[in-house]
């Protein structure tokens, strides 16, 4: 049984390398940033891979209120990518958010 102050689910990241310089990115993620550890979803995100070097970010801030965003890998064999996530409402800053996956 979990405590109520626990998350529902462990911080899950998963890379399978097919090839040398190749990822398969799927996963569950909390954000730190809305994470409230409260029994609830607010904060997480599942980002996956769809191929074509295509990536999808599902998530909640508070719950709630479900998005959806898009980004791409930039250098697939760095595991650099970048998300737009101005879809959301994020402000401009966050248009080509980079970030690295490893």
């Amino acid at each position: 049984r979990r405590h109520r102050n626990e998350p529902p689910f462990n911080n899950v990241m998963t890379a399978n390398k097919e090839q040398e310089s190749q990822y398969v990115l799927c996963g569950f993620y909390t954000d730190p940033n809305h994470f409230l550890a409260d029994g609830t979803f607010a904060g997480t995100r599942t980002v996956c891979d769809r191929g074509d070097d295509v990536i999808t970010v599902i998530g909640t801030d508070d719950g709630v209120e479900w998005w959806s965003v898009d980004g791409q890998w930039t250098d697939k064999t760095s595991g650099a990518l970048s998300v737009d996530f101005t879809a959301k409402g994020a402000p401009a800053e966050y248009k080509d958010y980079a970030g690295t996956f490893k």
